[in-house]
């Protein structure tokens, strides 16, 4: 009788040759991610200013979480060295800040590179008239929409960015662009535009009708070009941030060595009573 131990003992080597046979595919090493400090700051005209000082938790994130309290913020304003202090969530000094001044940042900590940078306070562009043409308003779904003219006195012959925004009863509105075959273009509820925007010294968009029954506020902030790109930028990245498909958005940083943005901007507002 043939003896069955020949067949195991093929049936065993074949299936260790297997084993032993095979490569090991080393893996590409996940790309590391080195955490960075995260500063926000917005200078206006004002007897004081405000900086958060946060740190980074994704490649992606500028986030205002993470609070690094134990950062030092030195600034220097107009030549002179200033320190801010920790509130609890924010740092702040007491500045006397004027359009046209300079103003430079640097953040320390211990676990982070220094991160700084350096501004300019953009001049104060006003308001020069607020024009609600109710003669002229286009039904559109039911939706009666109001052109809305503001007229600004913007003199400076540079390139000048702006962030305006229409508030009824403290609440922010959407602006609707409508061309003249009655057909929504875009729709904003923050709006950033360059100069080349404004015809004829003014520039033109639609309100809800009812937006205009209580008191409206308008703002413009004539921002510099830091700010500008800022918001932007984040308006992208927030827009396709969770679509696999859209190419990825960088967020604009003026900081070095760091994230986030240190910018400057000037405001004016006009108010017009409920009727």
């Amino acid at each position: 009788m043939r003896s069955t131990h020949t067949y195991g003992q093929l049936i065993l080597w074949l299936l260790f040759d297997a084993i032993c046979g095979c490569q090991v595919v080393d893996e590409e090493p996940l790309p590391s991610f080195e955490q960075k400090m995260v500063v926000h700051g917005f200078v206006k005209p004002s007897n004081a200013m405000v900086v958060q000082v946060s740190r980074s938790i994704n490649p992606g994130s500028d986030s205002l979480n993470n609070n690094l309290g134990q950062a030092i913020v030195n600034l220097i304003h107009n030549g002179k060295d200033e320190s801010a202090t920790f509130t609890g969530s924010v740092f702040e000094a007491e500045l006397p800040i004027m359009a046209s001044d300079v103003i430079s940042i640097a953040v320390d900590h211990e676990a982070y590179e220094t991160v700084h940078a350096t501004i300019k306070i953009p001049d104060f562009v006003p308001i020069g008239h607020v024009e609600i043409i109710e003669n002229q308003q286009k039904i559109l779904d039911n939706y009666n929409f109001i052109p809305v003219k503001i007229a600004i006195n913007d003199l400076d012959p540079s390139l000048n960015y702006f962030h305006f925004n229409f508030l009824s009863g403290g609440q922010r509105q959407w602006l609707y662009f409508i061309n003249d075959q009655n057909y929504v273009q875009s729709t904003k509820i923050d709006w950033y535009f360059e100069d080349a925007v404004i015809e004829n010294g003014s520039v033109q968009f639609y309100v809800e009708k009812e937006a205009l029954e209580e008191e409206i506020t308008i703002q413009l902030k004539h921002v510099d070009h830091h700010y500008y790109q800022y918001f932007t930028t984040k308006e992208l990245y927030d827009a396709y941030k969770n679509n696999p498909l859209a190419e990825p958005v960088e967020v604009y940083s003026n900081m070095e060595n760091g994230l986030g943005v240190f910018a400057g901007y000037n405001e004016d507002a006009w108010v017009i009573e409920a009727p």
